[in-house]
């Protein structure tokens, strides 16, 4: 696994977590970084939570049958020819995926069961995720704030 990642406070973050390597985009030629982590080969799975100018290249950094899954736009809608991008591979047979939570919700009883399995999951300690800060539900703000900083670790609860 490979985190890509906006500093090397977030690089360390991520490999503490398990991940096999990091690249920092504002420090590293990704592309270079991609090429000389896999030995050419590309990866199998892409997840994007950011979208924008840069998507269209992680198609140049799949292995063949390879996928993308969008699951945000942090920086806006994707830009650029993506099926171009896919059709210059056509022969490695790439995927794509978009996905969003709002496929659940004119499903009710799809998206309980969805949430009780994550429940159940994180009860059991199968998913740990690390908590960054506990605020009062009173600095909500406070907590948006940190969130937009792009500063924090992990996830922030707000506790009521």
């Amino acid at each position: 696994m490979i985190g890509w990642v906006d500093s090397d406070e977030k690089a360390a973050f991520v490999r503490s977590l398990g991940a096999d390597a990091a690249i920092n985009f504002r420090a590293e030629n990704v592309s270079e970084r991609w090429r000389e982590l896999t030995g050419g080969a590309g990866v199998d799975l892409i997840l994007d939570s950011i979208g924008g100018a840069g998507f269209t290249a992680h198609f140049e950094r799949l292995a063949p049958f390879g996928l993308v899954v969008s699951y945000g736009q942090l920086d806006g809608h994707p830009t650029g020819d993506v099926l171009g991008a896919m059709r210059r591979r056509m022969g490695d047979s790439l995927g794509l995926r978009m996905f969003s939570m709002h496929i659940f919700d004119q499903d009710r009883r799809r998206r309980r069961e969805a949430t009780e399995e994550l429940l159940r999951l994180l009860a059991a300690g199968k998913i740990k995720p690390p908590i960054s800060a506990r605020l009062p539900l009173a600095e909500a703000a406070r907590a948006h704030a940190l969130i937009e900083s792009g500063k924090v670790l992990g996830k922030l609860i707000l506790k009521p």
